[in-house]
């Protein structure tokens, strides 16, 4: 940022307040109008803040706009979502591996959509002007058919079982169904694959018992890219022992958000499966 007249919104963090935690710095981010964006406490992990605790987020008219729980910057335990009207949106809980799940739903009105899981749920663009999908949930998470709208005004019906996608059919906006090739867009790391392994590079601590048993390898970890670019679900479809297995899982889960996958302009929840090699270097002697 070349100035911070230049910036979105402004953050300031404060030392811990020892009457209630002395571990957690107090962040507080405001609009450019000074009016507050988000109240909460941070950890300090490996040169990072990390959200960890409750957080409250507010739109830029001063209402509520969400309450949520962190744990070393992984959302966690029961949260709410607020219409930008003041109104309950949703609230829910995220189960241990990172997935969310919708306990009950209102539209803007404040009628109840959904209740303990089950009904309709309604996916809103950003300022909440447009409505970007709507379908069932059963059991907290998205089964069966949503319709979904483009921001070029195409249309998607896409079909989930158990809150994972299955496939989907996309239409522009004559009605014309894309071809597979062009409807599906994979996640993508901030700035490309290239800044993502640099990431690693940057983040990623040699276990000890694996240094000093000279064991290297490869640690393939999967996880899910949710709509908003969220990490949810990490896990290690094919690890390598040695401790490598939970420093991968740890890397993984210090993520910024990535660019969600993208079915014909929409923003799907996507498993993404991701290869990191463990190479110690070799000491040459004379």
């Amino acid at each position: 940022m070349d100035s911070k007249d230049k910036a979105d919104f402004y953050r300031v963090i404060l030392p811990p307040d020892t009457s209630m935690d002395k571990t957690l710095g107090i962040i507080n981010e405001f609009y450019k109008d000074r009016h507050k964006k988000m109240i909460g406490n941070v950890a300090i992990v490996d040169h990072q803040l990390l959200l960890s605790g409750s957080c409250i987020e507010f739109y830029e008219n001063g209402k509520r706009k969400s309450i949520k729980n962190y744990v070393d910057g992984m959302q966690t335990g029961d949260f709410s979502e607020y219409y930008p009207n003041g109104r309950l949106y949703v609230n829910g809980e995220y189960n241990p591996d990172g997935g969310k799940i919708i306990k009950e739903a209102r539209d803007s009105t404040g009628k109840i959509i959904a209740s303990e899981g089950t009904g309709n749920m309604i996916i809103y663009t950003k300022d909440f002007k447009k409505i970007a999908e709507e379908g069932p949930i059963v059991n907290g998470v998205e089964d069966g058919e949503w319709h979904g709208m483009s921001a070029d005004s195409g249309k998607s019906v896409l079909n989930y079982k158990n809150g994972v996608f299955q496939n989907s059919k996309t239409f522009d906006k004559h009605g014309l169904i894309y071809p597979d090739n062009l409807a599906l867009k994979e996640p993508a790391f901030p700035g490309g694959i290239e800044h993502f392994y640099s990431f690693l590079a940057k983040n990623m601590r040699y276990p000890a018992v694996a240094k000093e048993n000279n064991i290297q390898g490869r640690v393939y970890v999967s996880f899910n890219v949710e709509r908003d670019g969220s990490i949810t679900n990490v896990h290690v479809a094919r690890g390598a022992g040695s401790g490598l297995d939970e420093e991968a899982m740890r890397v993984i889960k210090l993520s910024p958000k990535w660019e969600p996958g993208m079915q014909g302009g929409i923003p799907v929840r996507a498993e993404y499966t991701v290869p990191i090699t463990f190479t110690l270097k070799v000491e040459h002697s004379e």
